[in-house]
């Protein structure tokens, strides 16, 4: 509990009892966890199969396997 002083117009001194339930709320935000080296290269390697297994697009498989497992989009303007 808090306790905090107050002047009145009378020049009384009142004191003031804020509980915890009376303060402002918290507000916390929820940790999302990021997907490990592992899980990006397991989903890359994936596509990269699921294209015939063509070489030379292994940046662009990584970078589409982190763009799905953070559900990270992509916007064109």
């Amino acid at each position: 509990m808090q306790k905090r002083s107050t002047g009145t117009a009378s020049n009384e001194r009142k004191t003031i009892v804020a509980s915890a339930a009376s303060a402002a709320p918290v507000v916390t935000r929820k940790a999302v966890a990021q997907p490990s080296a592992e899980d990006i290269a397991r989903r890359a390697y994936e596509i990269y199969v699921a294209r015939g297994q063509t070489a030379g697009r292994d940046q662009e498989d990584w970078l589409q396997a982190e763009r799905e497992l953070t559900g990270a989009t992509t916007r064109n303007n």
